[in-house]
């Protein structure tokens, strides 16, 4: 790849995005809900040409997250698989993968960091191993900074571990054009005005099925991304599918139905 770049597949009602950056390995942060799930991310690394070693990433034992995991990993070789840590470690993603397949995926907490490409990952939540009852609340949050871009990729962490976030001094200062993959699908139990306030993105992504039975995004979170002065977020199931780019001056956006790319952020095509 010439250029760093997140895409949003289409999967129905879940998460999986693939990050590509260029001189580095492939990352994908979740899978979907089922095997179809994986089939279609299969397809797509495939179509878009993806020969680098890929990582996986699976940001909390939610089956719209991890659903897809065990045929992936049947599908297509994975040079590393992380996970968001968890208290009952292994146990907790038993209802979605065989226990051995988690036991040997490395668990993530505050603080792990790597570099990919000249991108560097930064994992910003869960601070320890958590046993909370509502799994969203351990979702892992990756800070990707590459050059003078920041992408905040929530998973579903929800508005308590957002203000956490911010009592830890998150988002912090930087001269960055700011991505954010929002929390939840949109739902109006994540994205709370403060953080979004404080993060001050430039461009929005959420993962939401089309006609999904949640009825994500809710109106509160739209509401609140557009109090911040954002343009109207990018969705994958009315889009069927994102793709973000990293461009001078910016971004360019690509939906999956055929739509152009769509400058952002100061970037005006030649």
């Amino acid at each position: 790849p010439r250029t760093l770049s997140l895409e949003a597949v289409d999967i129905g009602q879940g998460d999986a995005l693939l990050m590509r950056v260029p001189g580095g390995d492939a990352t994908l942060i979740d899978t979907g809900l089922t095997p179809y799930s994986a089939r279609r991310l299969a397809r797509v690394l495939s179509r878009r040409g993806v020969r680098e070693p890929l990582h996986l990433v699976v940001t909390h034992p939610h089956g719209d997250h991890a659903g897809g995991w065990s045929t992936l990993a049947r599908l297509r070789p994975l040079a590393s698989t992380a996970i968001a840590a968890t208290a009952g470690g292994p146990e907790d993603w038993e209802p979605y993968v065989p226990r051995e397949l988690a036991a040997r995926a490395t668990p993530l907490v505050r603080g792990a960091a790597w570099n990919r490409g000249g991108a560097a990952f930064s994992v910003r939540w869960p601070p320890v191993p958590l046993g909370l009852p509502d799994p969203n609340m351990v979702s892992a949050v990756l800070r990707v900074r590459w050059r003078d871009r920041e992408l905040w990729l929530m998973g579903d962490a929800l508005q308590i571990q957002e203000r956490d976030l911010l009592d830890l001094g998150e988002p912090g200062a930087g001269p960055f054009h700011r991505l954010l993959k929002v929390g939840h699908h949109g739902s109006r139990r994540a994205s709370d005005p403060a953080w979004i306030a404080a993060l001050r993105p430039v461009v929005a992504v959420i993962p939401a099925g089309r006609h999904n039975r949640f009825e994500h995004p809710h109106p509160e979170t739209l509401e609140a991304l557009a109090a911040a002065g954002l343009p109207a977020p990018w969705i994958t199931g009315p889009c069927a599918g994102v793709r973000v780019a990293a461009v001078p001056g910016g971004w360019a956006m690509e939906t999956g139905d055929g739509g152009t790319m769509v400058p952002i952020d100061g970037y005006q095509p030649e």
